[in-house]
């Protein structure tokens, strides 16, 4: 085979080597290129993430041994910090007479009441480090995929940091932060920065491509598929419904993405591995974590989901008449502007001895049992994420303790919330006009009904998502082998 400026006779030229050596000097500097820009613009932002992340990446190196006598120092630091400067500790400490010099070890540490969704609704600032002004912190609500939305405070630092594990995480599976990634979700928090100039250049700079999911569609999808080749990212993150979404609409359409390198799945359980996995011609990791505890765990290159041990301090409770599954209870250890001491998040799992062949440090987890919200469907089979709708529902009302939105059939939907009075009303056209939005149709029966408290299923899980019309729970793209999680 000859050069396209060869001689002929299968031998490169000058002209040829010369072109493979920009070819690749070209590479190497595009490279280097987005990660110095990476940092120039952190460094600009006064961003501390990849000083943080560049020290949490050494632990990579230790063993179990070394991971947990950090651990142990951290957690006894913590306690203290709560016992001396958080008023709700001091004052639960003293009612449970419990000093920080009491805590010899784990099962001391067990003795500390829970901390609840609810405590924090009723003690939000009782839970602040009163050294940071309430105006001072940066304040996020969840999804309430639990039924029950709450507020919570992260300092700078926490903020911070919280992106450093993360970033450390994903390094697991080969991806840097400076890599171009494309971004499926339908968090209202990140979908406002494509409302402004100043958000779309801040997503330029961070490399990273945001997909507004909240009208879905197959002419939208054509367009996204445009904006991502256009963009060419290296990985892809999103909601697991979403990507699940888009990557059979690839398939059914034949359309090809390349130079993937890796699916990072999050937020619901993942559910259609394959799929992805055939659509992006790469593997897929999922994660684990939640607003309030961002990334938890995550999956390794080898296919195990691992607890990042050394930064949250994880306790597996046992549930009566079930001797396998077990509660989680976090501890974020990093955590000083608003503590979290042992958060019932509100998910299960099957704690593991387990030793992965990929050599970190940190233990493995399975999660066997997780919260699922349903699917809303329209008449025209058009699918919205029980997430999606949870996070909209959330950004659209004022005064909501809990809530659950049921979809009886196509056309009758009940909703139910347990409500401040003087919002009514506006809570009322909110979600009506959200409901008409998301599925395309006016032609909808709405219900609303007022409680004192929404009832949790037998089973202890709340389902503030609920449709009568889907059932994803057999999905045929399903891989019974793979973990799978929920994220608020």
């Amino acid at each position: 085979m000859a050069y396209a400026n060869g001689t002929g006779n299968g031998k490169a030229t000058n002209i040829d080597k010369f072109d493979i050596v920009h070819k690749i000097y070209n590479f190497i500097n595009k490279f280097n290129f987005e990660k110095a820009a990476t940092y120039a613009y952190f460094k600009y932002k006064n961003y501390k993430r990849l000083e943080y992340y560049e020290y949490l990446k050494q632990r990579d190196l230790l063993d179990s041994d070394q991971i947990k006598e950090i651990q142990w120092i951290k957690l006894k630091e913590l306690v203290a910090h709560c016992y001396y400067n958080v008023p709700y500790y001091t004052r639960l400490f003293k009612e449970i007479d419990f000093h920080p010099e009491d805590l010899k070890d784990i099962s001391d540490f067990c003795k500390i009441p829970k901390l609840t969704k609810q405590n924090i609704i009723e003690s939000k600032y009782d839970l602040i480090y009163p050294k940071y002004k309430p105006e001072d912190l940066f304040w996020e609500s969840t999804s309430g995929s639990t039924g029950e939305p709450l507020k919570f405070a992260r300092s700078f630092t926490d903020q911070e940091y919280a992106f450093a594990l993360r970033y450390r995480a994903n390094a697991w599976c080969d991806w840097e932060p400076w890599h171009r990634a494309v971004w499926f979700v339908s968090d209202t928090r990140h979908i406002a920065a494509l409302e402004k100039l100043r958000g779309r250049m801040a997503l330029w700079m961070m490399r990273r491509l945001l997909i507004d999911t909240k009208n879905i569609s197959k002419q939208n999808m054509f367009n996204w598929v445009k904006q991502i080749k256009h963009f060419k990212p290296v990985q892809v993150y999103g909601y697991s419904s979403l990507l699940g979404d888009f990557s059979e609409f690839l398939l059914e359409n034949n359309i090809r993405i390349t130079g993937v390198k890796g699916v990072f799945s999050t937020a619901e359980p993942l559910r259609k591995r394959l799929a992805m996995s055939q659509a992006f011609n790469a593997p897929v990791y999922d994660q684990y974590g939640c607003s309030e505890i961002p990334c938890i765990a995550h999956e390794c290159k080898h296919g195990n989901m691992h607890i990042n041990c050394d930064e949250i301090f994880t306790e597996f409770e046992d549930i009566p008449g079930s001797p396998d599954i077990k509660n989680i209870i976090c501890s974020p250890l990093y955590m000083k502007a608003m503590p979290l001491l042992r958060y019932e998040v509100g998910d299960t799992a099957l704690p593991v001895k387990k030793q992965c062949d990929c050599g970190l440090p940190y233990p493995v987890i399975e999660f066997k049992v997780g919260r699922v919200s349903d699917n809303f469907v329209n008449a025209a089979g058009k699918i919205i994420s029980g997430v999606t709708l949870a996070w909209y529902i959330v950004d659209a009302v004022e005064g909501v303790h809990q809530y659950q939105v049921i979809q009886n059939s196509l056309t009758d939907i009940t909703v139910k919330l347990v409500s401040e009075e003087k919002y009514i009303d506006n809570n009322e056209r909110s979600i009506k006009k959200l409901l008409y939005e998301l599925l395309d149709t006016t032609d909808l029966n709405i219900k609303f009904e007022y409680l004192d408290r929404i009832n949790y299923e037998k089973n202890g899980k709340f389902r503030p998502i609920i449709s009568k019309v889907t059932n994803n729970s057999n999905d045929r793209n399903n891989n019974q082998n793979i973990t799978t999680q929920i994220v608020n």
